[in-house]
């Protein structure tokens, strides 16, 4: 691992710093290159000046005596039974811990990664890693700490601190250094990976250097200016908006997945990365923060962002530091004399009591304690949400989402903090952000919240990534979210249109397609991707010669992007998945294959190559790929319920009811697996126990006609017959048109009459 040379593709050291330009490919056709930053750092000497002490300058850092931080004479770090030793030696830094296969040995720290409030340090790892210890000094305390208190994974586990988890390659790499190439080799698994800039440069942020270096040394730049001629400059997106400047630093400050791979280049952020929507674990319902998401998502969901304020109007662009202390940052919009016209700004004394109503000077005074509560991560580095939120404590008591109030009144209760805002703003307050009960509904699959997500999904009823997340829940609520759905794919927004995309592919292929088709050539390849893979599945004789290659060119761009990720099992995963649609069941087995290498102790991959073989007829190596993962995973529920299943189709009843009790206790909340269990138990005559486990399925889920049908059968068998008849009933309430229930119903009736069998 280390820094990058010129084009003929030689390395460079650290210390090398006339290194020559490499040739990229940027987002038009001819090449961009990137240059040594020192040039840089001549011309833009002020600009220099501020960055060179910021955390983008000591992203990362070769180990010294300057850049480590943490005491490494000799101390020794005990976590959860596993201890590190930190020592120097010969002028080089060292920790002494237990490697991948369990074995103490001493490991050299490389590199520095990242400095206030934490500095973790890299060390060498298996075929070309940087592995990140779990281990990390406290800046601010002068300590040692543990980067993970309540997991302890031991070596050989994917988390543990030399496992796959922690690879500096694949989990951090691309947003510590300028122009990250992660160079890894899935034939090998291993890495080559390289950069242009150790840290987080002039470049990571401006773009390639080389024609604006070539266009300053020009002999009639002044020349150039005057006339207005362009600087060379190749940004990452075209900084011509507010929200282009947004974009251009949410890569790194935000939560997304690449759809690229290596340093992209391209015209928005969509086309290089997908970011995460309001997702469970990662946001409340209302969109707080909850997760470690990085700003971006949260920042998006602001009345600022609407308004057109950037990074920059805050945050010193070079140095990082805040433009003004406390509330002077804030009162110079929001003040009696704003700085700046914003839409729907309106000028008033917000620093005073009878804003804030906290003593002046106090901590609840403070503009950020209201509007930008903080969360820790890693934890010692508190972070704020940036969607700079009305406190909204009523909604705690309806959603259980935090809010600002009771995270310093914590002792009075959301109930008291809702009073209190009640009384200074009156309840109009409270009428406001409805997104927040309309997601909460969604997530828990209530279908009353149909209607208030498709209406939350509309252009201008809420941010972009609201009604993306909108969208995402729609699918799982009924037949009427098709209408709303199908509005989505021609929103303004690629966030919302991927979404849409995603959800319509659960559509029988004959009706996504003339839904999807135009999304082949939508201008994000976001969009492009997503409706590739949605429609890969299509017969080829359903579309024309054209319409062949568009998707085909959709799918390579899909494909492409999960290859750049194949170095963990989503990317592996997803790959598979895609193989499947297409036929090519023998490589998404291999794929399925090396997910399951890469971690042995996750379980999807297990599941999903079981049960494609199972598919292909290979029931034999299904069932040992499901023991195998069982034997793993004896605590992961879903590889007892694809067992039990597997085993209940090759008519291994026994086998398969034990498989589906121990799949029920780990999963008690799913209705499918009680349901499966009831039929399996009903086949084997074990009436009594079916009928528990069906009326377990019926309570947690009384929506499926199927599960009332198969307990209205299984009460007629054991003559329960007024609890078959009003079971019957719901089945018919569920499925009028079902002639099967109307003939259950009118045997239990018949019964309970005197007039059938075996009544009394």
């Amino acid at each position: 691992v280390g820094p990058r040379a010129g084009r003929s593709g030689g390395r460079a050291s650290a210390r090398e710093p006339g290194a020559a330009p490499r040739l990229v490919l940027g987002s038009g056709a001819e090449g961009v290159a990137y240059v040594d930053e020192a040039g840089c750092r001549r011309c833009h000497a002020e600009q220099a000046a501020g960055w060179r002490p910021s955390q983008h300058a000591r992203a990362m850092q070769p180990a010294s005596d300057e850049t480590v931080l943490g005491d490494f004479g000799g101390v020794v770090h005990e976590q959860d039974g596993e201890t590190f030793r930190f020592f120097r030696r010969d002028g080089s830094f060292f920790v002494n811990a237990a490697g991948a296969n369990g074995a103490r040995r001493d490991h050299r720290v490389l590199y520095t990664f990242g400095v206030e409030p934490l500095q973790q340090y890299l060390v060498p790892g298996e075929r070309g890693r940087l592995q990140a210890l779990g281990v990390a000094w406290d800046t601010v305390r002068g300590r040692w700490f543990d980067l993970d208190p309540e997991q302890s994974p031991g070596p050989g586990d994917a988390f543990h601190w030399t496992g796959r988890y922690q690879a500096w390659n694949a989990m951090c790499a691309d947003c510590h250094s300028t122009d990250l190439r992660k160079g890894y080799d899935p034939d090998t698994d291993a890495y080559a990976t390289t950069w242009s800039a150790v840290n987080v440069g002039c470049q990571a942020c401006h773009g390639p250097g080389a024609r604006h270096v070539a266009w300053a040394e020009q002999a009639a730049r002044r020349q150039a200016v005057s006339e207005g001629r362009a600087s060379g400059i190749v940004p990452r997106y075209a900084m011509t908006t507010a929200h282009d400047e947004v974009e251009t630093c949410a890569p790194c400050h935000s939560r997304r997945a690449s759809i690229t791979g290596d340093a992209p280049l391209h015209g928005t952020l969509l086309d290089d990365y997908l970011p995460q929507t309001l997702e469970p674990g990662l946001y409340h319902a209302d969109g707080q923060i909850l997760g470690e998401v990085y700003v971006y998502g949260s920042f998006l969901q602001s009345r600022m962002y609407a308004a057109g304020v950037r990074c920059s109007d805050c945050h010193e662009p070079h140095g990082l530091g805040l433009r003004a202390e406390g509330n002077a940052l804030c009162t110079r919009c929001h003040g009696d004399a704003p700085e700046r016209d914003l839409p729907g700004l309106r000028p008033g004394s917000y620093d005073s009591p009878d804003h804030h109503h906290h003593a002046p000077g106090s901590a609840g005074a403070e503009c950020v304690a209201c509007h930008m509560p903080e969360q820790t991560y890693m934890v010692v580095d508190p972070r704020r949400d940036h969607s700079m939120r009305v406190p909204r404590p009523d909604l705690s008591t309806l959603l259980g989402v935090p809010n600002a109030c009771s995270g310093c009144h914590a002792d009075r209760g959301a109930g008291w903090a809702a009073a209190r805002v009640r009384e200074w703003h009156g309840a109009e307050r409270e009428r406001g952000a409805a997104w927040g009960a309309a997601i909460h509904d969604g997530r828990h699959g209530d279908p009353s919240a149909l209607d208030r997500l498709a209406s939350l999904a509309r252009p201008g009823a809420a941010p972009g990534i609201v009604r993306a997340t909108a969208v995402s829940l729609l699918p799982f609520l009924g037949a009427g979210a098709q209408g709303p759905l199908v509005a989505a794919t021609g929103d303004e927004d690629p966030l919302v249109r991927v979404q849409a995309v995603s959800a319509l592919s659960v559509l029988p292929p004959q009706q996504r397609l003339p839904l999807l088709l135009p999304l082949l050539d939508d201008p994000v390849r976001a969009v492009r991707a997503e409706a590739g893979r949605a429609l890969a599945d299509v017969p080829e004789v359903a579309l024309s010669p054209e319409q062949q290659q568009r998707l085909a060119a959709a799918v390579a761009e899909y494909e492409a992007g999960q290859r750049a990720s194949a170095d963990l099992p989503p990317g592996r995963i997803n790959l598979a998945l895609l193989y499947t649609a297409l036929g090519r069941t023998g490589d998404a087995e291999r794929e399925y294959r090396a997910a399951i290498a890469q971690d042995p102790r996750f379980a999807p991959p297990v599941a999903n190559l079981a049960q494609l073989l199972s598919a292909l007829g290979r029931r034999d190596d299904a069932e040992e790929v499901l023991r195998e993962g069982v034997a793993r995973m004896p605590e992961e529920g879903e590889l007892h319920y694809s067992l039990g299943l597997l085993l209940a189709e090759a008519g291994s009843l026994d086998a398969s009811v034990a498989a589906l009790e121990r799949a029920a206790q780990l999963l008690p909340d799913r209705a499918r697996v009680h349901y499966n269990l009831g039929l399996a138990l009903q086949h084997l005559g074990r009436r009594e126990r079916a009928t528990e486990a069906l009326e377990r399925a019926a309570r947690l889920d009384p929506t499926q006609s199927d599960f009332a049908r198969a307990l209205a059968i299984v009460y007629l068998q054991v003559q329960r017959w007024a609890e078959a008849r009003d079971e019957a009933r719901r089945w018919l309430a569920l499925a009028p048109h079902d002639r099967a229930a109307r003939s259950v119903l009118a045997r239990a009736e018949s019964a309970l009459a005197g007039e059938g069998p075996g009544a009394r």
